[in-house]
């Protein structure tokens, strides 16, 4: 079974400078999604590729699971360079999580 999540490099502006690129300066080498020569997200596990997005605004993440089960998690890595962070996770099918905090 395949998974896909998309990675925007609008998404990793305002981490520092404004990043102007294409999909094309993305790479997925040694666990480690960079944007041109900058880490983005560190210690992907072996399982996930990378997919040119056609609008060339970034990168969808493939993942590959072993198995097909009614619950599948796995790991994505981990954000470089964050120092907070806010989000929402989905935990179960009807809710959605909340969720604040530093690295």
């Amino acid at each position: 079974m395949n998974y896909i999540l998309r990675i925007a490099v609008l998404s990793l502006v305002g981490i520092g400078a404004a990043v102007h690129a294409s999909t094309d300066s993305f790479s997925l080498r040694d666990g480690t999604l960079r944007l041109g020569d900058r880490p983005v997200l560190n210690h992907v596990p072996p399982e996930f590729s990378i997919i040119k997005d056609p609008s060339g605004t970034g990168v969808f993440l493939r993942w590959t699971a072993v198995r097909a089960d009614c619950l599948i998690e796995s790991p994505l890595g981990d954000i470089a360079g964050l120092r907070r962070f806010a989000s929402c996770h989905r935990d179960e099918p009807w809710w959605m999580l909340p969720q604040a905090g530093t690295n």
